[in-house]
């Protein structure tokens, strides 16, 4: 199947199965994408190493992401979606 086929029968999906697949698609990301330091840009690694130090050196900036977060971030996306239809 070809990615333009993929997208096609996704977008064709009734809303409720495109979100039950974007909840099994962010569930199971990480098996799926397959990430390397050498798709990254050496200013893109610069940037990330800035961060983490940054982060490192200041722990109070760290804001908690609960899963409240990511429940009430699906529903806005969901909605988002719904409009469009």
């Amino acid at each position: 199947m070809t990615l333009e086929e993929i997208q096609s029968t996704l977008l064709n999906l009734p809303p409720v199965e495109r979100r039950e697949f974007a909840q099994w698609f962010y569930e199971h990301e990480a098996d799926i994408l397959e990430y390397s330091d050498d798709e990254l840009s050496p200013e893109w690694k610069a940037e990330l190493l800035r961060r983490a130090k940054e982060m490192d050196e200041n722990p109070s900036m760290a804001i908690p992401v609960t899963a409240e977060y990511f429940n009430n971030l699906r529903k806005k996306i969901a909605a988002l979606g719904d409009s469009k239809n």
